[in-house]
């Protein structure tokens, strides 16, 4: 049936857009939104026409290898750990696939050849086994990102999980209420329709709560970087005074010894004094590009070089700084 074929292609779409949502929760994407979901419709569309026209195994073989593809090139995501995930996402996917046949079978008694022979009961199964699946990737992003240090907010992300347990639930209902009642063909569909907004509306959601944890880490950063501004900015501001009273004290110390070296009688404390003056002179003139802050940042690594007897050079080219704060 013409529904039927529909229903298949939004599925192996979505279960391409899971594969989306998988990725970019472990890791970071290589290319913009927009192309990432472009290159996994066309994928996974071009999956469902070899699923359509090919056995088991070249089925299999596709699977993994439009993952590894979709993993690889479009997050960013080495080759081993690329080959590592596919696998994973391949295995979760056949396994839900058996879970799904085997638990309707077995809880509301279905025959196989139900699944083959009704179109709306086939949908109805296809729907619950991308629930299982969705809802197992959720999980191992969770395992895999806990293993990585990344938690995120726990207590909102098993909150959320309450949502694909339900579907299943909502999803075994309309199942049941299939196989048991005698439904006009119009129910049917509409029951189909909501098995696939349903999925959708959980990707949706998954999406959102992702989305809200890299801009909740993006702010934390930006606050971060902002605490550092205003911690450079105090800082800043107490060695500007140090140098201020640094240039008036090696000023002054610079006209006690010229002093004493004009009341001294000896010619050695005379030289003395003079190799004295040179080294007050040099220690009270660190940078000279006539901006105060700039000033500051390049006597503080020249202290810090010194210290470590690391020889630094450095050229300052004059301009007005006033309007960088």
């Amino acid at each position: 049936m013409l529904y039927k074929t529909i229903f298949q292609v939004i599925m192996f779409v979505v279960e391409g857009f899971m594969i989306f949502y998988y990725g970019q929760s472990l890791f970071k994407t290589k290319k913009n939104g927009i192309t990432i979901a472009l290159w996994t419709s066309v994928l996974y569309l071009s999956f469902l026409l070899v699923h359509l026209n090919a056995n088991g195994l070249i089925n299999t073989i596709y699977l993994l290898l439009i993952n590894f593809l979709l993993l690889f090139y479009l997050f960013d995501c080495k080759l081993k750990n690329a080959i590592f995930h596919s696998f994973i996402l391949s295995f979760l996917m056949i396994i839900t696939e058996f879970i799904s046949v085997s638990v309707t079978s077995i809880l509301f008694k279905v025959d196989f050849n139900t699944y083959t022979n009704d179109p709306n009961m086939y949908i109805l199964n296809v729907a619950f086994s991308k629930m299982i699946y969705f809802l197992l990737c959720l999980l191992m992003t969770r395992v895999f990102n806990r293993s990585k240090g990344q938690f995120g907010s726990a207590s909102r992300f098993w909150i959320l999980i309450i949502v694909p347990i339900s579907s299943l639930a909502v999803l075994s209902v309309l199942f049941n209420a299939e196989l048991n009642m005698n439904f006009s063909e119009a129910y049917k569909i509409a029951s189909s329709i909501s098995a696939a907004l349903l999925i959708i509306s959980n990707i949706v959601l998954f999406f959102i709560y992702e989305r809200s944890i890299r801009d909740a880490a993006e702010l934390l950063e930006l606050k971060a970087a902002e605490q550092k501004a205003d911690t450079d900015k105090i800082y800043f501001e107490i060695l500007e005074k140090n140098n201020d009273s640094l240039k008036i004290f090696t000023h002054d110390i610079k006209n006690h010894l010229l002093h004493i070296s004009n009341l001294a009688q000896n010619e050695e404390v005379t030289d003395y004094i003079t190799d004295l003056c040179g080294t007050v002179t040099n220690f009270g003139n660190y940078a000279m590009s006539k901006n105060k802050t700039l000033d500051i940042i390049i006597n503080k690594y020249l202290l810090l070089c010194e210290s470590k007897k690391i020889h630094i050079y450095f050229d300052t080219k004059t301009a007005n700084l006033a309007f960088i704060e």
